[in-house]
C-alpha cells in the first residue's frame, strides 16, 4: 500500500514537471527568404523659397524586394510625378512645375528584427531605408516661359545667362544622380498583407529646380500604401 502511494506521488512529481517545462517552452520562427511588391501614393514637397506646402506636389511609386534574411532586404523603387519651384523676386512670386520619374536600388533594414529579434506574429514593423539612383525630368516648359517673362519684363538682354531668373534654367530630357534615405513602418494586418507610411529625403545636383543655388536640390515624399508577401510571410 505504502508503494503505491509513493508511486502515484512520483508520477504526479513527474507529471507537474513536465506540464511546466510545456509551458515554459518559446515558440522558434524560422524564416524563409521571400518576394513582394508595393504600391504607394502620396505627396512631394520641394526644398525651396516659400512656406510648408508652397511647392507640395502629388506622387506615387511602385516597388518591387527580396528579404534575404530577418534582417535585411533589398528592393527597385520607381517614385514619379511632378516637382514644383518657386521664387520671389522684388515682392512678385513666380511658380513652376515639371515632370520626373525616379527609379532607385535600396537597401532596406528592418529595425525592428535587428532590436527585437523576428517574430512575424508582431504588429508593426520600422525600417530604415537607403539608395541611389537616377531622376530623369522633362516638360520644363513653364520654367523657361517664367524666365522670359522675367527677361521681358525688365527688358533684359537675351542670351546672357547672368540676367536669368533662372540661371540652372534646362529643358528637353535631364538625368541627375539621385541619392535618397529614409524610414517607414509597416502594419501586419493580414499574413501576407501590410499598410504603412513612408517618409524619404532625396538629394541631387544643384540645377534640378533650375535655380543656382550653388548647393544641393532636395525634395521630400510622404507615401502610404501596401505591401503583398509572396508565399510564406
Amino acid at each position: 500500500m505504502k508503494l503505491n502511494k509513493i508511486l502515484l506521488t512520483a508520477s504526479l512529481l513527474l507529471g507537474g514537471m513536465c506540464s511546466a517545462h510545456a509551458q515554459e517552452e518559446v515558440t522558434e520562427y524560422v524564416f524563409i527568404p521571400n518576394w513582394y511588391i508595393q504600391a504607394q501614393v502620396g505627396a512631394q514637397e520641394t526644398l525651396g523659397e516659400g512656406p510648408f506646402g508652397t511647392l507640395l506636389q502629388p506622387n506615387v511609386q511602385l516597388a518591387v524586394g527580396h528579404n534575404f534574411n530577418p534582417y535585411i532586404g533589398a528592393r527597385l523603387a520607381v517614385n514619379a510625378w511632378s516637382s514644383k519651384g518657386t521664387s520671389k523676386v522684388f515682392g512678385e512670386r513666380y511658380k513652376w512645375r515639371w515632370n520626373y520619374i525616379a527609379p532607385t536600388v535600396d537597401v532596406v533594414f528592418n529595425l525592428t528584427n535587428i532590436l527585437g529579434g523576428y517574430n512575424p506574429e508582431r504588429l508593426v514593423d520600422v525600417d530604415l531605408i537607403g539608395g541611389v539612383g537616377v531622376n530623369v525630368a522633362w516638360g520644363n516648359d513653364q520654367a523657361n516661359d517664367v524666365n522670359s517673362q522675367w527677361m521681358a519684363k525688365y527688358n533684359l538682354p537675351a542670351g546672357d545667362r547672368n540676367y536669368y531668373l533662372l540661371q540652372n534654367l534646362w529643358d528637353g530630357t535631364k538625368a541627375r544622380f539621385v541619392g535618397q534615405f529614409g524610414a517607414d513602418i509597416n502594419f501586419n494586418v493580414a499574413p501576407q498583407w501590410q499598410i504603412g507610411l513612408e517618409l524619404m529625403a532625396n538629394v541631387l545636383p544643384d540645377g534640378y529646380n533650375s535655380k543656382k543655388a550653388g548647393n544641393a536640390d532636395w525634395y521630400f515624399n510622404a507615401l502610404v500604401g501596401a505591401k503583398y508577401t509572396f508565399g510564406p510571410s
